[in-house]
């Protein structure tokens, strides 16, 4: 069996098998055992602790401290791709004729994603544990566009007001465990045994919580109203295989490295976050729409991430 035939089912393996936990999840949902109240604490559970614990203890199993000049690579690359990401979801809106009223929900979309939440498990899966220091590298870049530029986008215009960047939301638990992590990752500095395995062991549960609760936010919607929304299906396929595929040809020709191309091009391939809706509901947007596109794109990335991967295996 050729290699990357073999890498493409790896992925497809391990897609299913993320697909099975958040079918547990949607199930559980369904059983009133993962109400709404349980899923909000879940969420704090994995964002506050689980994966602020992944990002440490995933780069402080390293044998060796990392190149700076990767990680400043890595920077840029992570200010690309949110400019990329960003300009993504205005194309949407041109190619699919979407209503003025929604023009600023498909940017934000694509900003908000799910990044630490579903790329974690997913890079892990498919790449390794080293590609966690791009993750995290890339969580804060995601994370400090999505709270200035993201929100900027969907606030309304208020004559005479100045726009606050929301610097609490962006020092966040996640930020700062991505920040000790590329730090950890800069130096020859590691974690005691004891502290290494308590992380690790706390980490361990990300990729099945995560999922158990993009499957409880996908049991909350009508499918048929899911289904309706016509034009989330161009932008799932625009965002979710057709851009990271050019995205993965030009950083394949700059970088010249199918793995860091590679982990690249699959975050950018990450469906909407589950906030997403949270946000534009709170900022005044088309919350409906944000969420229907959460269910929509994670239904369909367990399809599209592999085809992406297969798509890379041919390039490369």
């Amino acid at each position: 069996m050729p290699d990357s035939l073999g890498i493409v089912l790896v992925t497809i393996q391990q897609m299913l098998v993320l697909f099975v936990v958040a079918c547990v999840g949607y199930y559980l949902a369904k059983r009133d055992v993962i109400d709404a109240h349980v899923r909000e604490r879940l969420t704090r559970i994995l964002m506050d602790v689980a994966i602020p614990c992944t990002l440490i203890a995933s780069v402080s199993s390293s044998g060796s401290s990392g190149d700076p000049a990767a990680v400043a690579l890595t920077f840029g690359l992570s200010f690309f791709m949110g400019a990329t990401i960003y300009a993504t979801g205005w194309l949407a809106d041109v190619v699919m004729r979407v209503p003025k009223k929604d023009w600023p929900v498909y940017p934000f979309m694509s900003l908000c994603n799910n990044t630490a939440f579903v790329g974690i498990p997913v890079c892990s899966a498919i790449f390794g544990e080293e590609s966690i220091v791009y993750v995290s590298v890339y969580v804060m870049i995601m994370s400090l566009i999505t709270f200035s530029l993201g929100f900027f986008t969907i606030s309304p215009r208020v004559p005479g007001e100045k726009f606050r960047v929301p610097w609490r939301m962006i020092v966040s638990p996640c930020m700062i465990g991505a920040l000790i992590a590329l730090g950890l990752y800069l130096t020859p500095i590691r974690l005691s045994g004891v502290v290494q395995d308590s992380l690790a062991t706390i980490g361990s549960i990300c990729s099945p919580l995560a999922m158990m609760v993009v499957g409880a936010i996908v049991s909350d919607m009508p499918f048929k109203e899911v289904l309706g929304e016509w034009r989330l299906y161009g932008y799932s396929l625009l965002r979710l295989l057709i851009v990271p595929c050019i995205l993965y040809v030009v950083l394949l020709g700059v970088v010249g490295d199918p793995l860091q191309a590679g982990i690249f091009a699959v975050l950018f391939a990450m469906p909407t976050g589950p906030m997403c809706p949270v946000f534009c509901l709170q900022f005044g947007s088309n919350d409906q729409l944000a969420a229907h596109g959460v269910v929509l794109t994670a239904i369909l990335s367990f399809v599209l991430i592999p085809c992406l991967i297969f798509f890379m295996n041919v390039v490369a």
